[in-house]
C-alpha cells in the first residue's frame, strides 16, 4: 500500500495553524471577528488542540456560508494543553486538557450553536475517546468577552500522555 503524503502531513501539521487572536470562521476560511458579534444562544467550547485552527474547521464544517463560527483567543489559568494518550483516527497525538496549577495556556474558544455542536460532537469520538464536559470555576480571560467561569471541552478518556510522570504540552498552545 502506497504512501500517501498529504496524510502523513496532516498527522505531522497537528494541531495545525491558527490566528494569533480571535476570529470568524465563515464560508470556509478565517476573516476577522467583527466587534457587533452576537454570543447570543452559543456555547463556549475550549478548543484545546486542532478545534482552534481554521484548517481543521474546515475539514468538520466544510466550506458553506450557513457556518458562521466565533472562535476568540483566551489565557487559560491553571490547565494546560497537552497531548492525550491515544492517537486520533489519522495519525496524530490528539490533544485534551490537564491540570497545571500555576500554568497559563494560549487557547482559543469555539462558541457553537446547537447545530454546530452537534456536528463537532459527531467529529470527537464521545464515549471512545473523548468526554464532553462542562468545566466551571474557570480563571479563563476571553479576548471579547471578559472572565468567563464556564465553558465546555472534550476530555480525553486516556488521560494525558505523560513522560517521566509529567505530562507533555502542545508547545503551539501552552
Amino acid at each position: 500500500m502506497p504512501i500517501d503524503p498529504a496524510k502523513i502531513a496532516r498527522a505531522l501539521g497537528y494541531p495545525y495553524e491558527r490566528p494569533v487572536g480571535s476570529y470568524l470562521f465563515s464560508g470556509g476560511v478565517d476573516e476577522p471577528l467583527p466587534p457587533n458579534i452576537d454570543f447570543k444562544d452559543r456555547i463556549p467550547v475550549l478548543a484545546s488542540g486542532s478545534n482552534g485552527a481554521p484548517a481543521q474547521l474546515k475539514r468538520k464544517f466544510g466550506e458553506g456560508s450557513e457556518t458562521a463560527i466565533p472562535v476568540t483567543a483566551a489565557k487559560l489559568h491553571d490547565i494546560c494543553c497537552s497531548y492525550s494518550a491515544h492517537y486520533a483516527g489519522y495519525g496524530a497525538i490528539a490533544a485534551t486538557l490537564c491540570h497545571a496549577p500555576g500554568a497559563v495556556s494560549d487557547v482559543h474558544i469555539t462558541w457553537l450553536n446547537e447545530a454546530e455542536l452537534k456536528r463537532m460532537h459527531e467529529t470527537e469520538a464521545i464515549g471512545v475517546n473523548y468526554d464532553y464536559a462542562r468545566l466551571d470555576n474557570l480563571r479563563l480571560l476571553c479576548e471579547r468577552r471578559g472572565e468567563i467561569a464556564t465553558a465546555f471541552a472534550y476530555i480525553s478518556r486516556r488521560g494525558c500522555l505523560l513522560i517521566d510522570g509529567k505530562p507533555v504540552l502542545l508547545k503551539a498552545l501552552s
